[in-house]
């Protein structure tokens, strides 16, 4: 549905009048189209997405229809319908004579495409709705520009740039460089270091903890600008320490490299310099774990958790200005996230609180005892 509007766009497809209308050449690649995707929806897709077990008929019958018959017969339906132009007469009247038109229309389609390779927002009702609105003037544009094209003699679309076969010959071999290139350095990586990651949490589910710290430390190898298998490392060590207790300060101790070579890769995550704060917690080095925080807060200055975990390590140096400070912009930001939620959500009786009750309670009583010691002091 978005291959063929776009094709019919740079094809300088020949056109010809006959009893029927128009017929666009691009028609075989249609048919093409049709028949590979719905044989994928129908055959790989199933192989791919694991469905609900059924045990009666019934339950077969709607499984079929649901997962696998009525995809292919929607997007059947929608390429019928998005194809329809190429077997209707055209009117000429309301052509659209400035290809630009077209050239900004398929640009448009192209950026919002690669836009979402890393934000999948296109699945946003109102950007899809936007997103189908775009290929629908797409579609008209493309089909007055044929119509255009068979009332000029089948004359090739501005659009079109026909190089000669020296300069066809150099691009083919510039896309194909552009594509191993592409697929050494970009996609490979990736894709064995998001396979050792789905292996490392296998074998942490079957408490295989050094396999599946091994698996992690082989996807940080084979993908050296991604921090996600560093910081699923630091966590593991983390969650082992917990569970296990074992090796206490070799496991911390890991935790701490791991997370420190996860901010290396991402230094604006307030949540690697969270974590690594806690490992120098366990650790007992509070200056560590305070400085850490800090460099957290700095980047998420509107985390009342944050604050309050400030508060309690300021507290442990003996920082009671510190801890008193902390503690009450710990309880503003609470107090401001209250206000605006009441203001957003005026029905509702009981108020979500980011904070938690439990510790927005102990850092009002907290802040009001330093107060008072410091008074008696």
């Amino acid at each position: 549905m978005i291959l063929l509007p776009l094709w019919r766009i740079i094809s300088p497809a020949r056109v010809k009048n006959d009893r029927r209308g128009i017929t666009d050449e691009g028609r075989n690649l249609s048919v093409i189209f049709l028949i590979v995707i719905s044989g994928a929806l129908l055959i790989i897709r199933p192989m791919i997405i694991s469905t609900v077990p059924a045990d009666t008929l019934d339950a077969i019958i709607y499984v079929i229809f649901a997962y696998y018959v009525a995809p292919v017969a929607v997007f059947f339906i929608g390429f019928l319908l998005l194809t329809a132009p190429l077997q209707t007469i055209r009117d000429t009247r309301y052509a659209i004579r400035d290809p630009r038109i077209a050239a900004v229309l398929f640009c448009a389609v192209l950026g919002v495409l690669l836009h979402n390779l890393i934000d999948f927002a296109i699945f946003e009702p109102g950007v899809f709705t936007t997103f189908w609105a775009i290929i629908a003037c797409l579609i008209t544009t493309s089909s007055s520009l044929v119509a255009r094209r068979s009332s000029l003699v089948a004359r090739r679309s501005s659009l079109v740039y026909s190089p000669a076969p020296f300069a066809k010959a150099i691009s083919i071999a510039a896309g194909v460089l552009i594509l191993i290139v592409f697929v050494r350095y970009a996609w490979w990586p990736v894709y064995k270091s998001n396979a050792k990651i789905k292996q490392a949490y296998q074998a942490f589910s079957t408490s295989q903890f050094q396999q599946a710290h091994d698996f992690l430390a082989a996807a940080a190898e084979h993908d050296r600008l991604d921090p996600t298998a560093l910081k699923l490392n630091g966590q593991m060590y983390l969650q082992h320490h917990r569970e296990t207790g074992e090796q206490q300060q070799a496991l911390l101790k890991k935790a701490e490299e791991c997370f420190r070579q996860t901010i290396e890769r991402n230094k604006e995550d307030y949540k690697n310099y969270e974590k690594l704060s806690t490992v120098y917690e366990l650790l007992g080095q509070n200056q560590q774990a305070y400085d850490w925080c800090l460099k957290a807060t700095q980047l998420y200055p509107g985390s009342g958790r944050l604050r309050f975990k400030l508060a309690q390590i300021a507290e442990r140096l003996g920082k009671t200005d510190t801890a008193i400070e902390k503690y009450k912009k710990a309880i503003e930001i609470e107090d401001k996230y209250r206000r605006q939620f009441q203001i957003i959500y005026p029905e509702r009786k009981e108020i979500v609180s980011r904070l938690g009750k439990e510790k927005y309670q102990f850092a009002t009583e907290r802040m009001n005892g330093l107060k008072k010691q410091q008074k008696q002091d």
